[in-house]
């Protein structure tokens, strides 16, 4: 082993023995340069002149065999240059170069040899990958030539590979990994380019369209992840192909396509034409393992503004006001922005703030519609019926806040409120002038796991017989799981509610359906009543025949004129709700409409 000489007064050297490596920074101060050089040799001396070159410029690290010089590499692997002489004990400069590339293959490394190994060198450049070699004796100018020559291309090559990463990481961030389309991120930076100068006489018209696909929680609850994904990609493929001109198409976000178009024809009526032609193209029902998936489809459009005052991504926002519209609308899937949109919005905002406070502090009523047995001339029953009237707002309908509730998240606190409220009154209108009290029930308060309990609550709570009370579903019960469904409503009856079946056949439901659901009353929709001429008729008394075989009592409703009362008697209808005998109307008004009832009809003989 070869002894550490003393050190020049100039220089600060760190010697570890055992071959462990050795750090000199000089002029006392600890080298702090960007750029690290390796130096190898097994004599001090060359170690010290290597550093004394090097020093003022590059941190150095020195070690004087390369297995200490591997073991120095592993510690710091983004070493810039590595020097090593090639005749050196155990392990040669060219065998050491070789192991250091493993370790540190971005390093540039340097072979420093005599005369008579230069045949051998040669060799170590051809086969490992040496940046230079450098015969000795070497001048300080020239190992530091060599050395800066070393750095540059290392460099180079480092911003290089960063440039290569960057474009790999932005083509990546740019592109939706599901579907390949544009991401949000890249969406937003290509509306920022919109922006243009005002009045430029050679802007183009730039419309944006919000894809809204509806569904998706069909999709994920009936399938797992992976068949929802696939869905996603058939259709953003379907897009690309329908709207291969499209300046950028995107998804955004997880649930909603964006397109960004110049379209020749900028008019209202070929927006929504072209749009109307993008619901029909990803509408067409897709393949699932073997079952058709119907997708819903809404698209909104919006203008992007011109001139250099105005932001393009506003477009992104309207297009996607407009878009929730459309699907909240339903019958016209297409919506163009405009500032009407921003109105109903606000209102929109407004009424959903002003319910919230309305169902928090109990500030809505119920009136009661009773149905009529036409065949003995008594009450059979009473519907409770939910009703809002705002100081501000007005009179907000049913058709309005009720869907809304749902929509919020507000349907259970709200029918938990209207189930209370209802068992209050029917203790008031208990006896048998008024028989049942019915109440409505969203399929999301019958699902919910405190249903039940609440349901007995309000029994208990009221005092009432379990058998004034009626249990009324909207047949969207069908689209849910049936056998879970009939194990709820079968509890409910165990309790003593009977169970009514609402606006039957109006969408989901079907006469197959009754043989399996465990109910006691069928109300038939009004559509029917409306359309009796045109298939009511048939599909009214069809209801009737198969209910009376399975000992279900059926309610027509929405009956308003007396002509529409004679068919339907005529038919074998004997219980009729509508406005041919009532309206909706509060407690008080309900008995006072009860006691002129009964003195008009009394009942039959």
């Amino acid at each position: 082993m070869h002894r550490p000489v003393e050190k020049p007064a100039h220089t600060q050297a760190y010697l570890v023995s055992s071959g462990r490596p050795m750090l000199m920074a000089l002029d006392g101060t600890v080298a702090s340069q960007t750029h690290t050089v390796l130096c190898v040799d097994d004599e001090p001396q060359i170690l010290e002149a290597l550093a004394l070159t090097l020093g003022r410029q590059y941190q150095v690290n020195m070690a004087p065999s390369g297995l200490a010089a591997l073991e120095m590499l592993r510690a710091a692997p983004d070493t810039t240059v590595i020097i090593s002489d090639m005749r050196m004990p155990s392990m040669n400069g060219a065998q050491f170069l070789a192991a250091a590339r493993k370790i540190a293959p971005h390093a540039r490394r340097i072979l420093l040899t005599g005369h008579a190994d230069v045949a051998s060198a040669v060799q170590a450049v051809n086969e490992g990958g040496i940046f230079r070699l450098l015969t000795k004796p070497c001048s300080s100018a020239r190992l530091s030539e060599a050395v800066e020559a070393a750095i540059a291309d290392h460099d180079a090559d480092a911003r290089e590979r960063n440039e290569i990463r960057e474009n790999a990481k932005e083509e990546i961030l740019s592109k939706d990994p599901l579907t390949g389309l544009s991401s949000p991120a890249s969406l937003l930076e290509r509306l920022d380019r919109c922006r243009g100068a005002e009045g430029a006489s050679e802007w183009r018209p730039e419309v944006l369209f919000v894809i809204e696909i509806g569904g998706v929680d069909e999709l994920s609850d009936g399938y797992d992840c992976k068949a929802a994904e696939h869905i996603f990609r058939l259709l953003a493929m379907r897009l690309r192909a329908h709207l291969a001109n499209a300046e950028c198409l995107a998804r955004y976000p997880e649930t909603m396509f964006v397109a960004l178009l110049i379209p020749r024809d900028s008019s209202d009526a070929a927006l929504e034409t072209l749009a109307s032609s993008i619901v029909a193209a990803l509408e067409v029902p897709l393949a699932q393992d073997g079952i058709a998936q119907q997708i819903r489809v809404a698209v909104g459009i919006a203008r992007i503004p011109i001139g250099t005052n105005t932001d393009p991504r506003s477009a992104l926002r309207y297009a996607e006001l407009a878009a929730r519209e459309a699907k909240r609308h339903g019958s016209d899937p297409v919506r163009l922005f405009s500032r009407e949109s921003i109105v109903r919005n606000e209102r929109r905002r407004e009424t959903v703030q002003a319910l919230r406070t309305a169902v928090a502090q109990q500030q809505l009523s119920l009136h009661y519609q009773p149905i009529v047995d036409i065949e003995r001339g008594t009450v059979y029953s009473i519907e409770a019926l939910a009703r809002w009237q705002h100081e501000k707002l007005g009179t907000v309908p049913p058709n309005t806040f009720i869907p809304l509730a749902e929509e919020i998240g507000l349907m259970i606190p709200l029918g938990e409120w209207v189930m209370n409220r209802a068992c209050a009154d029917a203790r008031l209108l208990s006896g048998p002038q008024f028989g049942r009290v019915s109440v409505n029930c969203s399929v999301s308060q019958l699902l919910d796991s405190r249903f039940l309990y609440g349901l007995y609550q309000a029994i208990e709570k009221s005092g009432i017989d379990p058998k004034a009370l009626e249990l009324e579903l909207t047949e969207t019960v069908f689209a849910e799981d049936v056998d879970r469904v009939c194990t709820l409503l079968s509890d409910v009856r165990l309790l003593g509610v009977s169970v009514a079946i609402d606006d039957f056949g109006a969408g989901y439901s079907s006469l197959a359906y009754l043989t399996r659901l465990p109910i006691d009353v069928l109300k038939i929709d009004k559509t029917f009543v409306e359309n009796f001429d045109r298939g009511g008729e048939a599909i009214i008394g069809a209801a009737l025949a198969v209910a009376r075989t399975l000992k279900i009592e059926v309610i027509v409703e929405g009956v308003e004129t007396e002509q529409a009362l004679r068919q339907l008697r005529a038919l074998g209808a004997t219980k009729i709700q509508g406005y041919v005998f009532a309206k909706p109307m509060p407690v008080n008004a309900l008995m006072a409409w009860h006691a002129d009832f009964q003195s008009r009809h009394g009942p039959a003989q």
